[in-house]
């Protein structure tokens, strides 16, 4: 066996086998060679240049200024693009400008399809010519391109409404132009900012470069709707604030018709707009209770009347005859003008020769309760006030019998209750029983449709009048009926209307309570009866001031007067005497103070009493009343005794 330890290399045993080339190893078995570099890929130039010299902002600004570049290179390839040129659009729309307070303002929108916008242009040049509108542009379109066409209109509406809530304009003119027959047309239509959008569109052609009187005839509806409205609106707004609400609009339908000669409206329409304003100051001066508006509105109308002649439109001027009626017999009340009542009465009957019962039954009834209105007011002053009042009943039974009482039972109960008022005027003018039974009937009648659940302040006055009635009856009357009757309905009204709701209506009721009580108390010898009239005046008292109310108080306190005086007659008190002495020299003050026409009456019962009570002996007569009212009481007497005994005959 061979010595294996003892071998030499080379000598006899085989040499060892290699081992294997390693990847680390260089072919000759030494350490690894770095590896042969080949050209940089792009991940290693962004991450060793560019990212290790910009940052990560750095390279996001980079990126958008190289795609700055690229879309202003390409711009008109980009801008086409769909939601791109959406939001450049909505980026590129200018501000619309605040609407204008002193006129009306009219927005006009981009119309769909109207190449090189012409007809919007048309529109704002037309609209800039007159002085009494302000034109605003609305920089974007109104109708909805995506929807069928009813509900496109009702989006289109929306979206304008929106736009008008922005921008405060009065009304928006948007739409579409079309190619009708090979040629273009456009199809408007105009929003108004109260809601009032005309559910009707027209198409305009251009005529001439102006808008044709079509589009005016529209526009001026759409006016006339928004006067309309903001007067109903105000109908449950009393006094100055009503008024002031109502100027803003005045004015600028009056700057729009200082503009309108030569502008493209009608002889018709600009009479319209005539009767609109005067319509408008009606219901100012109304309001306001000033004559300036009413006079206004008078001319107005009048206006209206000469350019609408009656041949051409007998029913519209019959409706201004009507309403110039209606300004010139308030002006004839307020003014006590008897001249204007006069040329109302003569207006309503022109607005009867063409307002016939055949042709609409209900405006001719209106005519007719308008005519017996003015002629009642006629017939309350002057010579010749019985016939006037006669006159009225009869215009009043005429428009009750073509009303039907079903169809209209408010205005029919409406016309039942100013025909007893009429009726009650002309029984106490005439001294006729029978005219106030007549007038007790159509109270009744009224209020059978005004019930206290329907209207309680129309249904507690109309009932205060019918106790006034019973008791002018009853006044007539040998018996006590009717004055009960009318103590019951006094009664009735002060239950079911609290004072808290209406104190002034309340105070008044319990003092025509008083006095009715006071006469049945008289005619019936009854002390409690005179007590329960001295409590009504002195509840009445509560509520009245002398500051506020100087001659109900005045005359509530003279009530109240006469009341004490017969009650301390029946009691034989002196008190009462002198308690009645104070209450009239209360009354006479006032009355004096403001030369009222009671002034003398009260000043001569003033004189009775105290002549009375200085022939009592010193604790029942004037030294009494003197000790208990003092000094004040004592000053009116002197003042008495300077006038001279002359003013008590």
């Amino acid at each position: 066996m061979p010595d294996e330890g003892n071998a030499r290399p080379g000598e006899g045993t085989p040499s060892a086998v290699p081992a294997p080339e390693t990847e680390a190893q260089g072919p000759s078995g030494g350490p690894p060679s770095a590896p042969e570099k080949g050209p940089p890929t792009l991940k290693e130039l962004f991450h060793h240049g560019l990212y290790r010299r910009f940052g990560t902002w750095g390279l996001v600004t980079l990126a958008l200024v190289s795609l700055g570049f690229f879309v202003q290179w390409n711009w008109d390839k980009v801008s086409t693009l769909p939601l791109l040129s959406q939001l450049v659009e909505l980026l590129s729309r200018e501000k619309s400008p605040p609407a204008s307070a002193r006129k009306f303002t009219v927005a006009v929108a981009h119309l769909e399809n109207d190449e090189g916008q012409e007809y919007e242009r048309l529109i704002r040049d037309t609209l800039n010519g007159y002085a009494g509108i302000e034109v605003i542009q609305v920089d974007r379109e109104v109708m909805s391109k995506h929807a069928v066409s009813g509900e496109r209109l009702e989006a289109g509406h929306a979206r304008a409404r929106k736009y008008l809530e922005k921008t405060g304009a009065d009304m928006l003119i948007w739409g579409t132009v079309l190619q009708v027959g090979g040629q273009s047309t456009s199809k408007l239509f105009l929003t108004d900012s109260l809601g009032l959008n005309r559910k009707h569109s027209g198409r305009y052609a251009p005529e001439n470069l102006s808008l044709p009187s079509l589009f005016w005839d529209e526009l001026e509806q759409v006016l006339r709707l928004r006067v309309l409205t903001q007067s109903a609106d105000l109908q449950a707004v009393q006094g100055r604030f009503a008024a002031e609400k109502l100027k803003p609009l005045v004015e600028k339908v009056r700057h729009l018709l200082e503009s309108s000669e030569g502008q493209g409206w009608s002889v018709e329409t600009r009479a319209s707009m005539r009767v609109l304003l005067a319509d408008a100051l009606l219901r100012m001066g109304t309001y306001a209770g000033e004559g300036q508006e009413l006079v206004a509105a008078v001319a107005a109308y009048r206006a209206a009347l000469a350019e609408r002649p009656r041949d051409r439109e007998p029913l519209a001027w019959a409706r201004t005859q009507n309403n110039l009626g209606l300004v010139l017999a308030t002006l004839g009340s307020k003014e006590r003008s008897r001249a204007r009542l006069e040329e109302a009465v003569g207006a309503f009957r022109a607005a009867l020769e063409e307002r016939t019962r055949e042709r609409g039954p209900l405006e001719w009834a209106q005519a007719q309760n308008n005519l017996a209105l003015a002629l009642t007011t006629l017939g309350k002053t002057g010579e010749g006030g019985a016939a006037r009042l006669e006159e009225a009943v009869v215009a009043h039974r005429a428009a009750l019998e073509a009303l039907p009482r079903k169809r209209e039972p408010l205005y029919w109960a409406r016309i039942q209750n100013e025909l007893g008022m009429t009726l009650r005027l002309l029984g106490e003018r005439q001294g006729s029983t029978a005219r106030l039974e007549e007038a007790v009937v159509a109270y009744r009648a009224t209020l059978e449709e005004w019930t206290q659940e329907l209207d309680p302040v129309a249904w507690a006055a109309t009932q205060h009048r019918l106790a006034q009635t019973l008791r002018l009856l009853g006044e007539r009357e040998q018996g006590t009926e009717r004055l009960e009757e009318a103590v019951a309905v006094y009664r009735t009204v002060l239950r079911e209307n609290a004072r808290e709701r209406q104190p002034l209506a309340w105070s008044h009721t319990q003092n025509h309570l008083g006095i009715t009580l006071a006469i049945l108390g008289e005619r019936k010898q009854s002390a409690a009866l005179l007590e329960e009239a001295v409590e009504a005046f002195q509840t009445s008292l509560d509520e009245l001031k002398r500051e506020r109310e100087p001659l109900d108080w005045a005359r509530t306190h003279f009530n109240l007067g006469n009341t004490l005086w017969m009650l301390g007659e029946s009691k034989q008190s002196a008190s009462l005497r002198c308690e009645a002495l104070h209450s009239h020299g209360l009354a006479w003050e006032v009355f004096s103070g403001v030369g009222a026409p009671e002034a003398m009456v009260s000043e001569r019962e003033v004189r009775r009493e105290r002549d009375l009570l200085r022939s009592q002996p010193g604790s029942q007569g004037l030294e009494r009343c003197l000790k208990t009212y003092g000094k004040r009481m004592a000053r009116r007497l002197a003042t008495l005794e300077r006038r001279g005994s002359h003013h008590a005959r």
